[in-house]
């Protein structure tokens, strides 16, 4: 009884600190070339996938065939002329973090736990990467150049324009985007003689919307963006009202913002070059690599297998999208997967869209890693497909569960 108690108050606490965890072992990498983010963090998930229990839940028989088909899809390799370590690759990136949208279903699993351990992660990641940005310490300099980006030099002018934290700019984008979600709703919902809290949470959805712009992400500003401008509405709609509050608290963070980025020029002047280009090369700069991976492909109705069209394969193929994990996913999968993933999906949205008051936060988590995956590749990392994943299970859990927003 004893070591059952203990195993699973282990097993919690790797499930609400999970965030905090992925955040030590990124900062733990910059100075030390031995650990492996991702060999660590899918070791993390796989001890996940040993202890939590796989509750079975009826409406969630369609996402469980999906599982299946995408571990399956392996028979591709038969024929796409690819190594299986690109399957095994891709598959500890978006397979196994497919356990939080079991451990929703966990009738002990407090969401407002988990999310706020989440911000607690994200203020630890987004303040020490702003210190690398603004310091650029030689650990930090040479840990880009050696994993990720061979051309930082930490100057204004290269790769320093883009804020990369300790995930890369890109993952650092829309994990600031659901830190933005969640802050705005915990603060929105915080009684007024929360006094600290409500501090904290502005701090966080001030600190995430500064350093979502600093990404220089399109498609992430543009949801960040969308998400602190939907609150108006929202209020409208489900309170009859514009809570004052949020008023007051959109020009503070405007205000924050505008001085934070606009001490760098530069990067002010990179985020408005940006956001111009979204019409021109976001989208048809990428679609001829789409459309050329699809016309190329050895199987387009079953796909080629997981893993066989992304940046596990680049260096085997000559047909690979590089950036738009929603096509990638139809590339791999092929059309008989892709179905199973995007028509249950689109089903549940629409299904739950009349208790949008409960699953704001969950739509819009869901939401923008979509959308950012029509030109990027949100849905394909590691770092980000728990938060979705969790958000597409508690999407499925009773509505009286969970309070109003």
């Amino acid at each position: 009884m004893v070591n059952y108690v203990s195993s699973k108050k282990l097993k919690d606490a790797v499930v609400y600190d999970y965030y905090i965890v992925m955040a030590l072992v990124y900062i733990s990498s910059i100075y030390s070339p031995f650990i492996r983010t991702g060999i660590t963090m899918s070791l993390v998930l796989i001890f996940l996938w040993c202890k939590c229990r796989l509750f079975y839940f009826k409406k969630a028989n369609f996402f469980i065939l999906f599982f299946g088909y995408s571990f399956f899809s392996f028979q591709g390799y038969i024929y796409n002329g690819i190594p299986i370590s690109a399957f095994v690759g891709d598959f500890t990136a978006i397979i196994l973090p497919c356990i939080f949208f079991f451990i929703a279903f966990d009738k002990t699993f407090n969401k407002e736990k988990f999310y706020d351990m989440y911000l607690y992660s994200m203020t630890l990641a987004l303040l020490i990467g702003l210190y690398y940005y603004i310091y650029n310490p030689p650990q930090f300099v040479n840990h880009m150049v050696n994993t990720s980006l061979s051309t930082y030099e930490g100057d204004i002018g290269t790769d320093r324009i883009r804020f990369q934290s300790i995930y890369t700019s890109t993952i650092t984008g829309t994990l600031c985007v659901f830190a933005t979600i969640i802050s705005m709703f915990k603060f929105w919902a915080l009684k007024e003689d929360r006094l600290l809290k409500k501090l904290f949470y502005f701090f966080v959805l001030s600190l995430s919307f500064v350093c979502t712009m600093l990404t220089s992400q399109r498609s992430a500003i543009v949801c960040e963006l969308a998400v602190v401008i939907s609150i108006f509405p929202l209020s409208f709609i489900f309170r009859k009202k514009i809570d004052k509050y949020f008023v007051i608290l959109l020009a503070i963070v405007l205000t924050v913002s505008v001085i934070s980025v606009g001490s760098y020029i530069d990067q002010l002047l990179i985020v408005v070059e940006r956001l111009d280009s979204l019409d021109s090369s976001a989208i048809d700069g990428r679609s001829g690599q789409w459309l050329d991976t699809f016309a190329h492909s050895a199987n387009l109705i079953l796909g080629t297998g997981l893993g066989s069209a992304g940046h596990h394969a680049i260096e085997y193929t000559q047909y690979f999208i590089s950036d738009g994990g929603i096509f990638k996913y139809i590339a791999e999968f092929g059309i008989v997967g892709s179905l199973l993933f995007f028509i249950p999906l689109i089903f549940l949205l629409l299904k739950r869209l009349k208790f949008l008051n409960v699953y704001a936060r969950e739509y819009m988590i869901i939401i923008t890693c979509l959308l950012q995956s029509i030109g990027s590749n949100t849905i394909c990392f590691q770092q980000i497909m728990p938060m979705f994943w969790l958000s597409v299970g508690l999407l499925l859990i009773p509505v009286h569960k969970f309070r109003s927003i």
